[in-house]
């Protein structure tokens, strides 16, 4: 890899470990001059900080930064282990309370529970299960998950 690598040739460089917890990375970048001062200025670049951002908790290690050593043409990526161990993503279910206005007290509110949800439900089902135990909010909601590039609405 470059010294100077893009965000993206280091995202690449990473996908695979990351895939292979279950999430996926987007790496950026930002450029620094010999006064630690933010810079797009190439000649003036002194150092180069790369940042590390997934989708969800790991159970694994990861890293929200990295050392990249710059060798003679080349650098070397070093990621040590155990950097960072992320909390242990929630596991079991949770239910949605659906809040509606008491038509009987003013400013009061009644609600209905859905059964309970797995949590990893993907957003097309969290919309069907929401509009078909909710029915007062079907039409009315918009759900969207992170690990989906989709927003379903009922």
């Amino acid at each position: 890899m470059k010294a100077n690598s893009s965000a993206w040739t280091v995202e690449r460089a990473l996908r695979g470990y990351f895939n292979s917890v279950g999430v996926n990375p987007k790496v950026s970048r930002k450029s620094f001059d010999d006064k630690d001062v933010e810079t797009d200025d190439t000649k003036k670049v002194k150092k180069l900080v790369y940042t590390i951002k997934v989708d969800r908790l790991v159970n694994a290690p990861t890293t929200s930064s990295m050392v990249i050593l710059k060798g003679t043409t080349k650098a070397k990526l070093e990621l040590k282990a155990n950097v960072q161990v992320s909390g242990k993503p929630m596991t079991g279910k949770f239910k949605v309370k659906c809040l509606y206005p008491d038509p009987k007290n003013p400013g009061k509110f009644t609600y209905e529970e859905t059964k309970p949800i797995n949590l990893n439900a993907d957003s097309y089902w969290l919309t069907r299960i929401i509009g078909e135990q909710c029915p007062k909010l079907r039409n009315r909601i918009k759900v969207h998950t992170f690990d989906s590039p989709f927003t379903h609405w009922n």
